[in-house]
């Protein structure tokens, strides 16, 4: 019975660990939100506040990525450091910060995707597997001991 309950907490547990999360902390991912949706309203003086306290949070978990998202988020910290270059500019007189909204989302979607932390389901069953193949040893290996 108590095998039963391990092996159903074990799959609970994997179950909740597939999907997609942020793996950006609560606050970089409070501020890229809310510069997001300042571009999505037209808001430009607002957009450029949430990104000047974006900026360092992003630079921060950049430095602590590794491999492919560490390779795409110091080139898209770049290029979004460029962002702040229209921020500073006074806006043109035919449309205001259109640079900054036009080349935004782009970017926004692809810190998103780089940001994302995938299980995959063949993860989630090797694991659960290897658990299962170490429990049935166990009770396998406790039963020979006690027919010795």
């Amino acid at each position: 019975m108590r095998v039963a309950a391990t092996v159903a907490l074990v799959a609970a547990l994997a179950l909740v660990g597939c999907g997609n999360r942020s793996m950006f902390g609560s606050q970089l991912d409070h501020e890229l939100a809310g510069v997001n949706s300042a571009v999505e309203r037209g808001d430009v003086e607002l957009a450029c506040e949430r990104l000047s306290r974006a900026l360092p949070l992003l630079a921060e978990w950049v430095d602590g990525a590794r491999g492919e998202r560490a390779a795409t988020g110091n080139q898209l910290l770049n290029q979004v450091s460029e962002l702040m270059s229209y921020c500073s500019v006074p806006p043109p007189v035919t449309g205001s910060g259109g640079n900054l909204m036009t080349a935004w989302p782009p970017y926004y979607k692809e810190l998103r995707r780089i940001s994302t932390y995938k299980t995959s389901w063949l993860t989630v069953f090797t694991y659960v597997s290897m658990l299962g193949v170490a429990i049935g040893m166990y009770i396998f290996l406790r039963r020979m001991r006690r027919s010795v």
